[in-house]
């Protein structure tokens, strides 16, 4: 692996990082958009399109994590190979052993 190499993986670590902390968040705005929405009751009739909005964003909700466990999953094998880099070489470069602790 040359320095080239390790500053890819080193990108494609934070790329996958901040990834997954915005998905957290925007899951939890999903989440919490669930929670807050109340039907509402009235003799008028309503000219809803007949979907949920509370299934809608639980529905949302459940797809940023999917995306969550595909993006961990990427940063599990990126883990595995800056592993095996450090076994094969000895390589104790600071960034690289921030990349195999795990939070």
């Amino acid at each position: 692996m040359t320095n080239q190499d390790m500053i890819e993986y080193l990108k494609e670590y934070k790329r996958l990082d901040r990834q997954i902390c915005r998905l957290i968040e925007d899951k939890q705005r999903w989440f919490d958009r669930a929670l807050k929405v109340t039907p509402t009751w009235s003799d008028m009739p309503g000219g809803s399109d007949g979907e949920n909005p509370r299934e809608l964003a639980m529905c949302e909700a459940m797809d940023c994590e999917a995306e969550i466990n595909r993006l961990i999953d990427q940063l599990h094998e990126l883990r595995e190979k800056v592993k095996e880099y450090i076994s094969l070489t000895g390589d104790n470069d600071e960034n690289l052993l921030k990349i195999v602790k795990i939070r």
